[in-house]
C-alpha cells in the first residue's frame, strides 16, 4: 500500500505541481492561470495547455529510454525512470528546438531525427536530485561566538573560588 502511494504522488501530484510551476506568473496571488475570459476560450487553452504538458512529459519518457543508468549513490546501476529527468530542463530545450525550426516537418527526415536525438539526448543527462546522499555529517553554518579570536587558540581552566560573605568558602 505504501508503495502504491509514493506512485500516486509521482504521478499525478508532482506532475501537477511541476506543471504549474512552469507557467509565467502562476500561483495565487500572481494573476490568472488561463488568461481567456470567455469559458469556451479556457476550455481551449486549458486543453493546448493539458496536450503541452503531455507533449513533455512523452519526451521526457523518450529521453529515459536512452539514458544511461546511474553511476553513483543508491540507484547505482539501475536505469534512469521519467520522474527522474526534469520537466523545466525538458520543456525548454523543446521550446528551443520549435523556435530553432529543428521540429518542423518540412525538414527532411535525417535532420530532423537527428535534432530529435539531440534535445533527448539533452533532457536525458538533466537528472533531478530528490535527496542529497550526504558523505558526512551535516554542518551548521554559524557565526563563532568569539570572531576576534583566532581558531587555534587552546582554553584554559582554573579551579573555581567560591566567595559566601566576604569570605572564602
Amino acid at each position: 500500500m505504501a508503495q502504491a502511494y509514493r506512485w500516486r504522488w509521482d504521478g499525478s501530484e508532482t506532475a501537477l505541481r511541476e506543471a504549474k510551476s512552469t507557467l509565467h506568473d502562476a500561483g495565487p496571488g500572481t494573476g490568472a492561470i488561463l488568461r481567456s475570459h470567455n469559458p469556451e476560450l479556457i476550455r481551449q487553452e486549458h486543453a493546448a495547455w493539458i496536450v503541452a504538458t503531455e507533449l513533455v512529459h512523452a519526451a521526457t519518457r523518450s529521453a529515459a529510454a536512452i539514458a544511461t543508468p546511474f553511476r553513483k549513490g543508491p540507484h547505482t546501476g539501475q536505469p534512469v525512470a521519467a520522474r527522474h529527468l526534469s520537466f523545466t530542463t525538458a520543456r525548454r530545450t523543446l521550446i528551443t528546438t520549435v523556435r530553432a525550426g529543428t521540429a518542423t516537418a518540412s525538414l527532411p527526415a535525417p535532420a530532423r531525427a537527428a535534432a530529435h536525438q539531440r534535445a533527448l539526448a539533452v533532457i536525458a543527462t538533466a537528472r533531478v536530485t530528490t535527496d542529497r546522499h550526504r558523505h558526512r555529517d551535516h554542518m551548521i553554518k554559524s557565526r563563532w561566538a568569539f570572531p576576534h579570536a583566532p581558531r587555534g587558540i587552546t582554553t584554559r581552566t582554573a579551579p573555581a573560588h567560591l566567595h559566601v560573605c566576604g569570605t572564602a568558602a
